[in-house]
């Protein structure tokens, strides 16, 4: 199995493919908050990826209003750890708290880290330390 998962860029409303083995789409999840109008269209006018090669050409386009990335499937600290590169301040604490995420916050961590890397490299301001940034939750505000 295999997940892939659409971003809007400006609503983060989330749509998340699932494909077999095989590469068959065998599900779609909807997450965020849809509005009616939203779900209409998303069943009416979405052309909806139904083999893992049309997902693969989606993640390849750069979409005006969707962004497409496979969905992490390593969840450890250490995968955590190494993505988000800053390793200062040392890693038990922030190790600690990383086993208190559930899995599907992990999984929004390991998607926000990029946004997070560049906002702050256009601010100019380095990374927080991974116990600081992991106490701060700075993936949850975006959903705000």
């Amino acid at each position: 199995m295999r997940t892939y998962i659409a971003t809007h860029k400006q609503t983060e409303l989330r749509i998340i493919f699932t494909y077999d083995d095989f590469g068959n789409l065998v599900g779609t999840e909807l997450k965020g908050k849809w509005s009616k109008e939203q779900i209409i269209w998303f069943y009416k006018k979405f052309i909806m990826p139904i083999s893992i090669n049309m997902i693969w050409e989606m993640c390849e386009k750069k979409q005006e209003n969707w962004e497409f990335l496979e969905k992490p499937t390593d969840l450890s600290f250490k995968a955590f750890y190494d993505f988000y590169g800053n390793k200062k301040g040392g890693p038990l604490k922030a190790q600690e708290l990383w086993k208190k995420l559930p899995d599907d916050e992990k999984v929004e961590v390991l998607l926000f880290i990029p946004k997070y890397k560049a906002q702050k490299q256009a601010e100019g301001t380095a990374l927080k330390y991974p116990e600081f940034f992991l106490r701060a939750k700075p993936w949850l505000a975006e959903k705000i």
